[in-house]
């Protein structure tokens, strides 16, 4: 299967990040589970920029709207 909506997963002692993007597609509806940083059933795409020291996330909605970011230092 597979996920229509935005989310941002960290487990507890983990190192391991999810970045869950909705596609552009109809989204559906979503809840924080443990670990959650964020999350929203909004509709959109990612934008992701690295260079030497970052990657970075940015979420926008389908009204262009940045609605989440998130940046990993190397």
């Amino acid at each position: 299967g597979h996920i229509h909506n935005f989310q941002h997963i960290k487990p507890e002692n983990s190192t391991t990040e999810y970045l869950v993007n909705s596609s552009a597609s109809k989204s559906r509806k979503v809840k924080a589970i443990e670990g959650t940083q964020f999350c929203s059933p909004d509709a959109g795409f990612t934008i992701v920029s690295v260079n030497d020291d970052m990657l970075g996330f940015a979420l926008i909605n389908g009204e262009g709207k940045m609605i989440y970011q998130f940046d990993k230092q190397k």
